[in-house]
């Protein structure tokens, strides 16, 4: 089992994270066309994959010792086709506790002509930053699914180094435990 301490701004959207005031982000991309699902099932699982927090879940530790991410490598997150939205197009959107579940939830709602691409993202796990990233892997990934491979670009390998240098750019962390 494989596990990573939380950096200290994790630690915090987790703690500042309730019911009342989520820590989550909503991103939607509207396409034009309805998406195969099959081929977009098999492009989320890829870039849950790829990006390994968005399948993590916290693991909370005894008092004095801080909570740790763990992973978990087959979870596939589900989608949701054709949820009931509300009067802004959103489905109805429920609280993300990261002890029970991974933080991301995907749903697909589809139009007359086009779709709408709307993912829940706990803040924790991702910031608006990352999630641009996420969602051009995505749609690089349906591509993949869907075309030519020799007409859709690669995506960039993601450096595993990288991850463990997450939140060390300063004394942050230790100026914000208590």
């Amino acid at each position: 089992m494989l596990t990573w301490p939380l950096t200290a701004f994790e630690e915090y959207m987790l703690c500042d994270d309730r019911p009342e005031y989520p820590m989550t982000g909503i991103f939607r991309v509207r396409l034009s066309g309805i998406p195969d699902r099959n081929a977009f099932q098999s492009a989320v699982n890829a870039v849950v994959s790829r990006h390994c927090l968005m399948r993590c879940t916290v693991v909370p530790r005894c008092p004095g010792r801080p909570p740790v991410w763990v992973d978990n490598p087959g979870w596939h997150a589900p989608i949701a086709w054709n949820t009931p939205c509300n009067p802004f197009g959103f489905p109805e959107m429920s609280f993300m506790d990261l002890t029970r579940f991974p933080g991301v939830r995907f749903w697909v709602i589809e139009h007359h002509h086009s779709s709408d691409i709307i993912i829940q993202a706990h803040h924790a796990c991702t910031d608006a930053i990352g999630m641009g990233r996420v969602l051009e892997e995505l749609l690089i990934l349906y591509a993949h699914h869907r075309s030519d491979k020799n007409c859709v670009p690669e995506i960039s390998e993601i450096d595993p180094d990288r991850f463990a240098l997450r939140g060390s750019h300063g004394s942050l962390r230790k100026s914000l435990r208590v």
